[in-house]
């Protein structure tokens, strides 16, 4: 098969995964922190928009945990929480670090998070249509315990320089 029609035919495949299967981009987390009493929230949103977005899960791995370029078992979590799933109870677009409320399973509870430390989060939410979608982004709190998220190569490379 020639290329141009290997090309046509790797555009209609996506075009119908698209169509038929409802592919999804991911979604976005933004990094809220409070300097004053160090908290730190992560808002979950849709090209800048957390308008009818509602998390259903939420993990925070070490950086150190993801080995082979893979997220670890779930069990590995520093810490992780889901949504019950109740009519009426949803946990929204933001979250803050070891919270939990009615509407939440603490599956895992939260353990401290290190000034140095590299953090990588993972979270499973419904879009404003309803269409479960996930996003995930990683952050370091430097020496004096400030939060910075990772650019894109920072990030890759906490999987791909555990990959080896």
């Amino acid at each position: 098969m020639n290329t141009l029609k290997r090309s046509k035919h790797i555009g209609m495949i996506a075009l119908l995964c698209t169509m038929l299967l409802g592919c999804q981009y991911g979604l976005g987390i933004k990094l809220i922190q409070n300097m004053e009493d160090k908290d730190i929230s992560f808002q979950v949103h849709d090209n800048g928009s957390s308008l009818g977005i509602n998390i259903t899960s939420f993990t925070v791995y070490k950086c150190g945990d993801i080995k082979h370029g893979n997220y670890p078992a779930p069990e590995m979590a520093i810490w992780r929480v889901t949504s019950k799933n109740i009519e009426g109870g949803k946990m929204g677009s933001q979250i803050k670090y070891g919270s939990f409320s009615d509407v939440t399973i603490t599956n895992i509870p939260p353990k401290p998070l290190a000034n140095g430390g590299c953090y990588v989060v993972y979270a499973g939410a419904s879009d404003k249509n309803g269409y479960p979608r996930l996003a995930t982004m990683g952050f370091k709190l430097n020496a004096g315990g400030k939060a910075i998220l990772m650019n894109e190569s920072e990030y890759r490379e906490v999987f791909i320089g555990s990959a080896g």
